[in-house]
């Protein structure tokens, strides 16, 4: 029995893609996640209630993927906000 790993045959020629790109999607998604949390205590037209309801929807979405990263973020603003 061959102990061979299976998946992918890397050859000289073939191009590996770039492994930053989670880096990249995890650097987007904390973008996003941040200027939510940040608009939400904006003030504009809509509500406080409204602005905190939609976000925390967006954010009850997001939770089971990235639950640390918006613990972070909110941690952070509320540090700020002291």
């Amino acid at each position: 029995m061959s102990r061979r790993r299976r998946g992918r045959r890397t050859d000289e020629n073939d191009e590996q893609p770039p492994k930053r790109k989670r880096t990249l999607l995890s650097t987007e998604i904390e973008d996003r996640i941040e200027s939510l949390i940040g608009r939400a205590g904006e003030k504009s037209t809509f509500s406080l209630q409204s602005n905190l309801e939609g976000s925390a929807g967006v954010l009850e979405a997001d939770l089971p993927t990235h639950k640390s990263e918006i613990l972070r973020i909110l941690f952070i603003y509320i540090y700020k906000k002291k």
